[in-house]
C-alpha cells in the first residue's frame, strides 16, 4: 500500500480537503472510517478499520481506492430498483 500511495499521490495534485463520509461501529472494539480525500485531479476514498486491543486502538485495515462514483452508480440503481416496490 505504501508503495502505490508513494508513486500515486504525487500525480494527484495538491490535496483540497478531508471530508468524513461515514462511520461505524460494531460493539465498543471495532470501528470503520471512511474518508474522502479531494486532489486537484480527482478524488480518492480512505477506509480505516480500527480494533481496540485492550486500551490501545490500532489500525487493523486500511485501504484506498478511486471508485467513488462506481459506487455511487450502483447505489443509485439499488435506490430506483427498491423504489419501483
Amino acid at each position: 500500500i505504501k508503495s502505490n500511495m508513494k508513486s500515486n499521490l504525487p500525480r494527484m495534485g495538491a490535496d483540497l480537503d478531508l471530508r468524513e463520509l461515514g462511520q461505524s461501529s460494531l460493539g465498543i472494539d471495532l470501528q470503520v472510517r471512511i474518508y474522502l480525500v479531494r486532489y486537484e485531479r480527482k478524488p480518492l476514498r480512505f477506509t480505516f478499520h480500527f480494533y481496540k486491543s485492550k486500551d490501545k486502538w490500532i489500525i487493523y485495515r486500511f485501504n484506498f481506492d478511486d471508485f467513488l462514483f462506481e459506487d455511487m452508480e450502483e447505489n443509485m440503481k439499488f435506490n430506483y430498483l427498491n423504489s419501483l416496490n
